[in-house]
């Protein structure tokens, strides 16, 4: 069983190393062998991190939020891990305002789509009167021809009646 004054000295290890990784990645993107190598040269090779403690630290930082991890592929086509990013601190009142804003943004959107899909309502059914409109005239130009022509002949008669017959269907 680990004593407590044991607990405090690792967790002051840890510590150091994840202060050592995050001031490694303060000048940019870094793979993970990149990074020990920097925090070699760093302290005048008198700090030699192992793969064995550095690894399991960068993926406690990536845990914490601390850091992110860049995935690309291999040679293989395989998943490999690429490189390691130090994150700016998380301010929750940005993390809020972030949230607000990219509410407001989707009601926008909502309200833009809902006049979009109103205005094509308001112009299909102008269209629709515009037709209705067309028609009545049609049909009114028909009924007035007929009217003026006063059928003589059987054939002008049929005529007359076809064209009355086909304006009432139209109406329907």
């Amino acid at each position: 069983m680990a004593k407590p004054r044991d607990d405090q000295r690792l967790d002051l290890l840890q510590g150091t190393l994840d202060m050592l990784i995050l001031r490694t990645l303060q000048w940019g993107p870094q793979h993970g062998h990149g990074i020990g190598q920097m925090i070699r040269q760093q302290s005048d090779d008198l700090l030699k991190v192992e793969t064995g403690s550095l690894y399991p630290a960068l993926h406690r930082l990536v845990k914490r939020g601390w850091l992110k991890a860049d995935w690309g592929l291999s040679k293989a086509k395989q998943k490999a891990l690429d490189q390691f990013r130090a994150r700016p601190p998380v301010d929750p009142a940005l993390l809020a305002t972030q949230r607000q804003a990219r509410e407001m943004r989707e009601m926008s959107l909502e309200r833009e789509r809902a006049a979009k899909a109103k205005e094509k309502a308001a112009a299909k059914a102008e269209k629709a009167s515009i037709k209705a409109a067309e028609l009545a005239a049609a049909e009114a130009a028909v009924a007035l021809k007929a009217a003026r022509l006063k059928p003589s002949t059987p054939e002008e008669m049929k005529a007359a009646r076809d064209a009355r017959y086909a304006a009432r269907k139209a109406r329907k």
